[in-house]
């Protein structure tokens, strides 16, 4: 595929995914907004989550973020969407069972798209496969329905890590990463199949500006013997970026199988794309002078307090985005609780390292704080190019 025919492909997502769920919102009088199809007024309404650690609301017993108990300080990305449509709670679902009026995740913090996984403390994450057959199994969804899907961010770091550990070559890693895409799709099409008529999939930012891509940087590979190259190969995983012809990242395969199973069409469809990883990008950057945990300059300083308010009322100003905010990675034996989060952190670099989690943009290595969490709902929810469909 020729760097052209990517560019046109990009915009033929951006066309047709910009009017997906159209009937939903939208221009015309007589369509009628999400909101008065999917609210706790209505019997038979509800919000159901599928995925990872954006979508998780505690099926093991925690959630993948910063353990804040305070009113809707730990919120994930779905249970912020459900909050925006006016369920005050979200219910952790691990089995197979009716799902009446409400709002429900069968998320799991860890979960890839196909594959299922044990985590270093044990816990099993049922693929996002299995979680909608195990929600198919009782459960027809409908127009009342909002279906929130976040997942792939666990492919992409599996299919990574396992490059780095000279495991696998980079070529089987890209195409692991992309049939992960195209599983997502099929994910999606048996859920439409089934009856879905709002199916929102939140696309993976850019992986590569995890804390764990810049805690690697003392890994050695004979490909990619650098901290830039481990980098580059990461974000090639993630997306599609200037130059990359191969269309080989998770973000360019979901966009390119979305849009040949849903054509562009003027209102009623069923799928709305939400590509968050120009946002992302922003929300990692920072002013010129920082530096991050290993004493480097952040990288892409072009975040600012005006991007983070077009997503939160009060314009937040996020802090030391490569730093997780945790000392250790969450599992179900170690939480990242509001107590060591709050303390201060000490490495060789810098001995006071002063946290406020509440401005922190990761957790750990892998996960986002809720302030974040918030704020991708938010902007999905607020910006310009999907607000027709959500109001």
């Amino acid at each position: 595929m020729t760097h052209i025919s990517i560019q046109r492909l990009m915009g033929a997502c951006a066309l047709a995914l910009a009017s997906l769920l159209s009937a939903c919102g939208g221009t015309s009088s007589t369509v009628n907004p999400l909101s008065t199809k999917v609210n706790p007024n209505i019997a038979n309404a509800r919000v159901i989550a599928f995925g990872d650690g954006l979508s998780d609301v505690g099926a093991g017993g925690f959630r993948y973020t910063v353990d804040d108990v305070s009113a809707g300080g730990s919120m994930t990305v779905a249970e912020r969407f459900a909050f925006i449509y006016g369920f005050t709670s979200m219910s952790a679902v691990t089995d197979t069972r009716v799902l009446v009026g409400g709002a429900y995740s069968y998320a799991q913090g860890e979960a890839r798209v196909s594959t299922a996984v044990t985590n270093g403390s044990g816990v099993a994450a049922a693929p996002l496969t299995d979680q909608v057959t195990n929600f198919l199994a009782h459960n027809t969804p409908g127009d009342n329905d909002l279906i929130v899907i976040t997942a792939g961010t666990r492919d992409i770091i599996y299919n990574a890590k396992q490059y780095f550990a000279n495991a696998m070559t980079a070529d089987q890693a890209k195409a692991n990463v992309a049939q992960a895409a195209v599983d997502l799709a099929n994910v999606v099409q048996r859920l439409t199949t089934a009856g879905a008529k709002h199916v929102l999939i939140v696309a993976p930012f850019n992986v590569a500006r995890m804390p764990w891509v810049f805690a690697a940087e003392t890994t050695t590979h004979t490909s990619y013997p650098t901290f830039s190259d481990q980098y580059s190969f990461v974000q090639q995983l993630s997306i599609l970026t200037s130059g990359d012809t191969s269309c080989s990242s998770f973000g360019c395969q979901i966009s390119q199988a979305l849009v040949n199973r849903y054509p562009g069409t003027t209102h009623g469809q069923p799928v709305l794309l939400a590509d968050i990883a120009q946002y992302f990008n922003l929300v990692t950057g920072t002013g010129a002078g920082g530096s991050d945990i290993y004493g480097r300059a952040f990288p892409n300083p072009t975040g600012n307090a005006s991007t983070f308010g077009i997503a939160t009322s009060s314009g937040v100003l996020l802090t030391n985005p490569d730093v997780p905010v945790c000392v250790n990675d969450i599992t179900a034996s170690n939480l990242c609780s509001t107590a060591n989060a709050a303390s201060i952190k000490t490495n060789s670099h810098n001995s006071n390292l002063p946290w406020d989690y509440a401005t922190a943009v990761f957790a750990d290595n892998y996960n986002l704080t809720p302030a974040v969490h918030r704020m991708i709902a938010d902007y999905i929810y607020n910006v310009t190019e999907y607000r027709a469909a959500w109001r």
